[in-house]
C-alpha cells in the first residue's frame, strides 16, 4: 500500500543535488579522485530514491525490502568517503590495497548480513510497524549486534576520512582550506544526522534523515566544486613537493638539532631518517658544520672535494622567527653548481685565450678557418659573445668568428656556453645557428621566451 508524504521532497531534493554534483565531477571522470566522487555521488542517489519509496509505502514488508535495497548505499558510501579523503589528501598510498579488499569484504558482509535478517536475527532481532503521531508509516523494533558492528565499522571510515580532511584544511593555503572546508561541511551534516537518529535525538522520531541530510550537504559539495575547483586543483602535499626538489633542505632548531631533511640532504650528507633528532655536529660532515654554525641569514658558496672531484654549492641560511620576533628554527638549502662554475670557468679561460692570440689570428682568419675544417671533431665545447635567436651565435672579432665556424663545421656535437647575459646580443659576424647546436649550458636568468623557443627548435638546454 503507497501514501503520499511529503517528507519525499527532501529526498528528492537530495537526488538533484547529488545529479547535479555529478554533472560538475564529470568531466573530471578520469581522475582516481573523481571515479571515487561520482561513485558516492551515485550511492547517495540511490539511497535517497530508496529512502523516498520507503517512506511512502505503509507495508511492513515493502518497508523491510527497500530497507534491504538502500542498505547497499548504506554500507558502501562510507568506504567511498575514507577513499575519497584519502586521494584528495594524496595519501592513497599509505591504504594497502589488501587493506581497501578487507574493508569491501567487511561492507560487504554486513550487506550480506541485512539481506539475511530473516534467518539470523543478528541485523534487526523484531521489526514492527508504527504510525506516528504525524502520519508517517515507520519501522520500529531493537538493533541487533550486527547493526551495531556495521553503524561502529562505518563511522570509524567516516571519521578517518573526515580527520584527513580536516588536516588537510589546517596545513592548507587560504584557497585549498576553503576547498577542504566546503568538502567537509558536505560530508559531515549526513553523519550528523545518522548519528541523531541512532541516538534517538532525531527532530522526527524513528525517522532516519540521513539521506535528508545529504540535500543539505549538496550546496556544500557544489560550491567546493563550481568555486574552489575541488576535483581539477588538489592541494599537493608540502612535503611531497620538499622530498622531490633536487636542492638539499637541512632544517635545524635553535640548539642546532636537524629536525628534518629531505632525501637530496640525505644524499649529499650520506645521512638517513635516522638523523633526526641529533645535533648536526654529531652526524654531519665535517665541511658543513664550519659553514652552517654561526650562519642565520644570507647566501654562500661551500666547496667539498670528494670521490669524484671538487663539488660547489650555493648555500642559502634563512632564520624561521615567531610572531614576536624570537628566532625558532634555521632552513640551509644546498644547490649543486658545480656545472655552472665549470661552464663559467670554462667561459672566461676561452676568452682570455681569444683576445690573448688575438695579434696571431688577426691575419690569418680566413686560412684557419680552411685548415681547421680539415679536423675531426667528435664534441665541441663553445663559448658565446653573443647569442641571437634570429642569427644565432654571434661574435664581433672576425678571427674568432672564422674560428669558432671552422671548428662548429668540423664538429659532430655541439655544446654551447652561454650566461644570460650574452642572450639578444648581436655581434658582426654570424658564427653558426642555434639548430645546429645539440645543448645549450646557461644560468637559470635565462628569459622564459627564449628557453621556450629553443626547445620547440629542438635545442637541449640545460640551466645551472
Amino acid at each position: 500500500m503507497w501514501y503520499f508524504t511529503p517528507y519525499i521532497f527532501l529526498s528528492l531534493a537530495a537526488v538533484l543535488l547529488a545529479l547535479g554534483a555529478m554533472r560538475l565531477a564529470w568531466p573530471y571522470r578520469q581522475l582516481p579522485v573523481a571515479k571515487v566522487f561520482l561513485g558516492m555521488m551515485f550511492s547517495t542517489i540511490w539511497w535517497s530514491l530508496c529512502h523516498a519509496l520507503e517512506l511512502s509505502n505503509a507495508t511492513i514488508a515493502g518497508k523491510v525490502l527497500l530497507s534491504n535495497i538502500q542498505y547497499m548505499s548504506v554500507v558502501s558510501v562510507p568506504l567511498l568517503w575514507l577513499l575519497f579523503a584519502l586521494f584528495y589528501t594524496d595519501r592513497a598510498h599509505l591504504l594497502p590495497r589488501s587493506v581497501i579488499y578487507s574493508l569491501i569484504l567487511l561492507q560487504s558482509g554486513f550487506l550480506i548480513g541485512a539481506w539475511t535478517n530473516g534467518w539470523h536475527r543478528l541485523m534487526w532481532p523484531t521489526v514492527e510497524l508504527t504510525c506516528t503521531a504525524g502520519g508517517l508509516w515507520v519501522l520500529t523494533g531493537p538493533y541487533g549486534p550486527l547493526w551495531y558492528a556495521s553503524v561502529l565499522s562505518a563511522y570509524a571510515m567516516v571519521f578517518t576520512g573526515t580527520v584527513l580532511m580536516i588536516n588537510q584544511a589546517i596545513r592548507s593555503q587560504s584557497f585549498y582550506r576553503a576547498q577542504t572546508i566546503s568538502l567537509v561541511v558536505g560530508a559531515l551534516l549526513p553523519w550528523a544526522a545518522s548519528i541523531l537518529f541512532v541516538t534517538g535525538l532525531s527532530p522526527i522520531p524513528f525517522v532516519d534523515l540521513t539521506p535528508v541530510a545529504f540535500a543539505l550537504g549538496g550546496p556544500a559539495f557544489t560550491v567546493a566544486m563550481q568555486r574552489y575547483r575541488a576535483l581539477d586543483l588538489l592541494p599537493v602535499a608540502r612535503e611531497m613537493i620538499v622530498d622531490q626538489m633536487p636542492d638539499a633542505i637541512i632544517v635545524l632548531d635553535m640548539h642546532d638539532r636537524i629536525i628534518d631533511l629531505n632525501p637530496a640532504a640525505q644524499a649529499i650528507l650520506s645521512l638517513t631518517i635516522d638523523a633526526l633528532g641529533h645535533p648536526l655536529a654529531h652526524v654531519a660532515p665535517r665541511w658543513l658544520i664550519e659553514q652552517v654554525c654561526d650562519r642565520y641569514e644570507g647566501q654562500f658558496e661551500v666547496q667539498h672535494t670528494g670521490e669524484t672531484g671538487i663539488t660547489t654549492y650555493a648555500l642559502r641560511c634563512t632564520t624561521l622567527r615567531d610572531r614576536d620576533g624570537r628566532p625558532m628554527e634555521r632552513i640551509f638549502v644546498l644547490r649543486d653548481i658545480t656545472l655552472f662554475k665549470q661552464a663559467a670557468q670554462a667561459l672566461q679561460e676561452a676568452k682570455e685565450a681569444a683576445e690573448a692570440n688575438y695579434a696571431t689570428f688577426g691575419t690569418l682568419g680566413p686560412l684557419v678557418e680552411q685548415s681547421l675544417g680539415d679536423l675531426v671533431v667528435e664534441k665541441l665545447f663553445l663559448a658565446a659573445e653573443s647569442v641571437d635567436s634570429t642569427y644565432g651565435v654571434t661574435d664581433s672579432t672576425g678571427a674568432i668568428a672564422y674560428t669558432k665556424r671552422a671548428l662548429a663545421r668540423a664538429a659532430r656535437r655541439i655544446i654551447l656556453l652561454a650566461a644570460s647575459s650574452k642572450w639578444q646580443r648581436r655581434g658582426f659576424i654570424k658564427v653558426l645557428p642555434l639548430a645546429a647546436i645539440e645543448t645549450i649550458i646557461t644560468d637559470t636568468d635565462l628569459p622564459e621566451t627564449e628557453l621556450r623557443r629553443l626547445e620547440m627548435a629542438g635545442v637541449r638546454v640545460v640551466l645551472v
